[in-house]
């Protein structure tokens, strides 16, 4: 089948406004619909299986996190060269990348099933068990290491869904999954009382059920690009681009959870519990506000990806500003409304205690000083992933956490107490807005996407 396809066609044909909206919101749905599910399966555990079995969960909160980092650097690197290839009008091509693409999410995913599950015990040690746990834990573990390769499978075709013109599809295969997953939930661990390898069986059974929806999904005939076992084999250039593109979201997450364990070691030290305390509440708004313009990343990815390949340029310039507008719209509305209302936001986690009060709202109004700026930090990345740029990449959401972050985390406290916990994160912002514009003009110029005059006639 060739890219004349009514949904490949709506990338270039679609006015970007209602573009954004077919990609980007079954994107953030699909989002919304995972927090839920983690939400509820946590609520499940709580209610029926005791302190121990939320325990438990804690225990494996590392090691989800690094598979869940391996499956972002999968999913985003599939997505990004996928798309180009798509734009290039090469079917072939694009059918090798799918391939390819499937094949490092089954070795990754099979790896990591082997890892977790004969050395679950040793994983469960490193991430905190005591010997009470530790049975349990292992367990846990186990389970959750079998499920990782329908994860990673499920994810990817959800990426790819989208980048094929078919956003809904892919919603249908996360909401359907975290849909299962509740029910699920409610069987093994509200009826039948398995507790927490219950929950973890629960989230395994709906990872496969959509696994096997998105290999099915790509089986068929009649897409635009088809999963075909003659095109089994690996091509070294490939998995290379989809690893160098996703490896810098990888790391991000990485990092993510060691500056988190720092950020509440320095605010205990310097702080006490009330200041711990208040990160809950600090990061429960943070990713509030991340979750829909990560959709929105999500979903202008492919945009970007295809019509750049396919040499619109114009497009490729609009589908961005545009893209950078509404971030940009979102938090200044979120700045305005974070500043005059912190102390209701925090009443509503706790209305009882007037120093948790007043601490958590100076976090919230310093952590969110240059809220404006958090634009650069989810919107630019993405463009730049969709545009081939792995090094700049890797520069905004690796090397500033390195090289800014983390010493603003163990320096500034020292100085300025808890406030300096918080206020390393508008100063990462800062430093990632200059950069970030920096970068994107850089590759902007490079790429001819500046050019005031273009020859296309394109739909706005």
């Amino acid at each position: 089948m060739d890219c004349d396809d009514k949904d490949i066609k709506l990338l270039t044909d679609a006015p970007i406004p209602r573009l954004l909206l077919h990609f980007s919101l079954p994107a953030i749905l699909g989002i919304i619909s995972i927090a839920m599910y983690e939400t509820i399966d946590r609520i499940f555990i709580g209610q029926f299986a005791s302190d121990e079995g939320l325990a438990i969960i804690a225990v494996g909160v590392p090691f989800v996190a690094f598979i869940n980092a391996c499956c972002l650097m999968l999913r985003i690197g599939s997505s990004s060269v996928f798309s180009r290839a798509l734009g290039s009008g090469n079917i072939a091509g694009t059918e090798r990348v799918l391939a390819n693409a499937f094949l490092l999410q089954l070795f990754c995913g099979v790896t990591i099933a082997a890892v977790g599950y004969f050395f679950s015990e040793l994983i469960a040690r490193v991430c905190g068990a005591n010997d009470d746990l530790l049975a349990a834990s292992a367990t846990y573990i186990r389970i959750i290491a079998v499920g990782a390769t329908f994860l990673f499978i499920g994810n990817c075709a959800n990426s790819l869904m989208r980048a094929t013109g078919e956003p809904r599809k892919g919603l249908l295969l996360i909401s359907g999954s975290c849909g299962l997953n509740i029910i699920l939930d409610a069987i093994f661990v509200g009826f039948y009382g398995w507790g927490v390898p219950g929950a973890a069986w629960a989230t395994v059974i709906s990872q496969g059920v959509g696994a096997v929806y998105g290999l099915w999904h790509f089986l068929g005939k009649d897409k635009v690009a088809r999963l075909s076992l003659t095109n089994l084999s690996a091509d070294f250039t490939y998995l290379q681009s989809i690893i160098s593109i996703g490896f810098a979201y990888a790391m991000f997450e990485i990092n993510f959870v060691v500056e988190s364990a720092i950020s509440n070691h320095m605010l205990e030290a310097y702080g006490g519990a009330v200041a711990l305390a208040g990160v809950a509440v600090v990061g429960n708004c943070v990713s509030f506000l991340y979750t829909p313009m990560t959709g929105l990343d999500e979903g202008v990815q492919p945009m970007i990806g295809y019509n750049f390949s396919a040499g619109y340029k114009e497009r490729v310039r609009k589908i961005a500003y545009y893209a950078l507008a509404i971030g940009l719209a979102f938090f200044i509305i979120s700045f305005i409304a974070i500043q005059i209302g912190a102390e209701t936001i925090v009443a509503m986690f706790v209305d009882d205690d007037a120093e948790f009060q007043a601490v958590t709202a100076r976090a919230l109004r310093i952590t969110f000083s240059v809220a404006p700026l958090m634009t650069s930090m989810i919107i630019i990345p993405g463009i730049l992933s969709a545009l081939g740029e792995a090094k700049y990449n890797f520069i905004l959401n690796v090397i500033i956490q390195l090289v800014v972050q983390i010493p603003a985390l163990l320096i500034l406290p020292r100085f300025l107490g808890a406030d300096g916990v918080w206020l390393s994160f508008p100063l990462v912002d800062i430093v990632a807005t200059v950069l970030g514009i920096y970068f994107l003009l850089k590759s902007f110029r490079r790429h001819g996407l500046m050019a005031a005059k273009t020859s296309e006639t394109m739909a706005d």
